[in-house]
C-alpha cells in the first residue's frame, strides 16, 4: 500500500510540472521544473536496488533523454512516459 501512495505522489508531481509544457512562453520553465522534480524523485527513492527499480519502471532514463533535447524533445515519447506515471 505504501508503494502505491508513493507512486501516486511522484506521478502527481511530475504531471503538475509538465502541465505547462505546451505553453510556448513557459516551455523552458516547465522543462526546468520537470528536471528538478525528476531529480528530487531520484533523490527520494535513493540509489539502492528499490530506487533503481522505480527508475526503470518510470522510464526515468528515457524521460531524461527527451528533456535534454529541449525544444526538440519528442512529445510522443514524453506522452508515453507520462502514461507509465499514470498507469
Amino acid at each position: 500500500m505504501h508503494n502505491h501512495l508513493i507512486h501516486k505522489a511522484i506521478s502527481l508531481c511530475l504531471l503538475m510540472s509538465l502541465a505547462l509544457a505546451p505553453l510556448p512562453a513557459r516551455a523552458g520553465d516547465a522543462r526546468h521544473r520537470t528536471k528538478a522534480t525528476l531529480a528530487n524523485m531520484h533523490r527520494w527513492v535513493g540509489t539502492g536496488e528499490n530506487g533503481q527499480r522505480w527508475r526503470e519502471y518510470l522510464e526515468s532514463e528515457r524521460l531524461e533523454a527527451e528533456l535534454a533535447q529541449g525544444a526538440d524533445a519528442d512529445a510522443g515519447v514524453i506522452t508515453e512516459v507520462l502514461g507509465q506515471y499514470t498507469s
